[in-house]
């Protein structure tokens, strides 16, 4: 028989919040073992002061420390280092915290986009708005747009980008560089952030400032027709790029999608390789 100052499953449960699957869960993997298991019935009893060890597996889920690490905040004779689970909590916090204000700023020029893709006029209609500051990873692509090579080069592209530890972001599409009189044809994909000091054998980057931009609707057909679309700005000396990808708006066909596209001038600056 279990000494009657020991707790079920089921009132360690109650005491602490945490259901039973959990508590199971915690044993399974060596941190919260009972202190006692019935040989009869496998019934499991926990002495009290493990509630308190209960909670602090709940603060490693908390912060993100993983339970399978908790054994190496706890010395042989059995105390635990209050002091480093702690400050690893806290690191772990403070880099959840940087996360969460990078999705929040990522939804708010979400927002922006889509605000703007749900008043792009239709072709040959030309709107004025304003494209976002941005880093985009180019490569050279002469397929068609919604092909399967224009697909398959788009995700050798983000594989590449991941394995050279530059995350991508969230848009991706053709992009047509006009300068000194040629045009070159690229696939792209914008990327959360500038490599330092990162080869990446076949990708070029660019960095585009927040800058005015001319933008119309089209569908896949409409991206090769781009030029003709923008000539009048086109005609301009100035370097220009247009962007190609798919309208963002408030629907969105997965299999019928529309694509917007922008024309931006491409400043002296932004034409200059933003990384070694």
């Amino acid at each position: 028989m279990p000494p009657s100052f020991l707790l079920r499953i089921g009132d360690l449960s109650s005491l602490t919040g945490v259901n039973i699957k959990t508590l199971r869960y915690y044993d399974e993997i060596g941190v919260l073992p009972p202190q006692y298991v019935n040989p009869e019935n496998g019934y499991r009893y926990y002495a009290p002061r493990q509630a308190l060890l209960v909670d602090l597996l709940r603060f490693c889920t908390l912060t993100g420390i993983p339970l399978k690490e908790f054994s190496s905040f706890v010395t042989p004779d059995g105390r635990i280092r209050y002091a480093d689970l702690l400050a690893v909590g806290k690191k772990a916090a403070e880099a959840r915290i940087q996360e969460i204000r990078r999705t929040l700023h990522l939804l708010r020029i979400l927002e922006a986009d889509m605000r703007r893709c749900n008043v792009c006029p239709p072709a040959p209609t030309l709107g004025n708005s304003m494209q976002h500051a941005c880093t985009l990873a180019l490569r050279p692509f002469d397929g068609e747009v919604e092909s399967d090579t224009y697909h398959r080069a788009l995700y050798r592209l983000m594989v590449d980008l991941r394995t050279t530890g530059v995350p991508p972001a969230y848009e991706y599409g053709l992009a047509l560089l006009f300068r000194n009189g040629t045009r070159g044809r690229h696939i792209f994909i914008e990327v959360e952030k500038c490599p330092i000091s990162r080869k990446m054998p076949g990708i070029s980057l660019l960095r585009i400032p927040a800058t005015p931009m001319l933008h119309t609707r089209t569908d896949a057909r409409g991206i090769e027709q781009a030029s003709v679309l923008f000539a009048r700005t086109l005609s301009d000396p100035q370097p220009h790029i247009i962007l190609g990808t798919e309208l963002f708006g408030g629907d969105v066909s997965m299999d019928n999608p529309a694509y917007e596209l922008r024309c931006l001038p491409l400043s002296r600056a932004s034409r200059k390789p933003p990384c070694p």
